[in-house]
């Protein structure tokens, strides 16, 4: 459970799965709703696939965390 595959990759915390999709689709600039923070998984990831725009990426190659 990391963010990253690189050695020394800090392991994303599983207490709240939910605020870290939260996060994850933030970082990737995918802007969940504000609301969707507190929804349960499986709501997070359907949004998330409905509402998938990958233009939102163009042209980033990293991201900062």
């Amino acid at each position: 459970y990391k963010l990253s595959k690189q050695t020394l990759a800090t392991a994303v915390a599983l207490r709240a799965p939910n605020q870290v999709l939260f996060q994850l689709l933030n970082w990737l600039k995918q802007n969940p709703p504000l609301e969707l923070k507190h929804e349960n998984v499986p709501e997070i990831l359907t949004w998330a696939i409905k509402n998938w725009h990958i233009a939102h990426l163009q042209n980033i190659k990293q991201i900062h965390i």
